[in-house]
């Protein structure tokens, strides 16, 4: 039997999902690598592709939140070493942890309160 297209977007979808918890758990991995001098040029470019990923994905499976938090992550892992801001990647990773672990019971309250305790951690949606 042939799934529809509806059927096939929402089992891609959670498909998505489920491989977002993987990637979190390889951004978070690299990031307690970033201080390990022979694994943190690795570790930056573990943190950029999954954030890249992340990105992407979010933007193809109607994820805008996950998908800027994303890129927000992929630019900030774009740096040399000795710039990377340490405490934003920790925070945009806690906030991409948090929606993603929430799954869809990230509600646009969620969102809202998200957004404000990030400030200006997280640039503006156009910049992306």
């Amino acid at each position: 039997m042939n799934e529809s297209l509806e059927e096939a977007m929402a089992r891609l979808r959670r498909e998505f999902s489920e491989a977002a918890v993987e990637r979190l758990a390889a951004i978070r991995q690299s990031l307690s690598q970033l201080d390990d001098p022979a694994g943190a040029a690795a570790a930056i470019e573990i943190l950029e592709r999954e954030a890249h990923k992340l990105h992407g994905g979010g933007a193809t499976f109607g994820l805008p939140l996950i998908s800027r938090l994303g890129a927000a992550l992929e630019e900030l892992a774009g740096v040399e070493l000795a710039e990377l801001d340490r405490v934003r990647l920790a925070r945009l990773t806690a906030a991409l942890g948090t929606v993603i672990e929430a799954g869809e019971g990230f509600s646009e309250s969620d969102e809202a309160a998200l957004l404000a305790e990030l400030g200006d951690d997280l640039p503006p949606e156009e910049e992306y």
